[in-house]
Order: C-alpha cells, then sequence, then structure tokens
C-alpha cells in the first residue's frame, strides 16, 4: 500500500519520501521510488491537477 500525504502545494511525501516541485515543474524525489510508488504518485498527481 502507498500512503502520499501533501504538505504544501510543492511538497509532497510517498510513504515518508520526500518529492517536491522543483523550479521547472518537474516533481523530484529525495529518494528512489519504487515501481508502486511511482505509479500512485503520478496517478495522485494527475488527480489533483
Amino acid at each position: 500500500m502507498v500512503h502520499i500525504v501533501q504538505c504544501v502545494d510543492h511538497e509532497m511525501f510517498v510513504n515518508d519520501k520526500r518529492v517536491y516541485l522543483d523550479g521547472n515543474g518537474n516533481w523530484i524525489a529525495t529518494e528512489e521510488l519504487t515501481i508502486a510508488e511511482q505509479k500512485a504518485f503520478q496517478k495522485h498527481i494527475k488527480s489533483v491537477i
């Protein structure tokens, strides 16, 4: 199960791994996400945009 928490508009945590929006509009993970985490994150982004 993938747990996503959005702190602010440009920062989220995916299973306690920080993902942030950089100045170029790219989402950057500070730790490598698993395939399941990547898919869940992409689905989440599409649902909130």
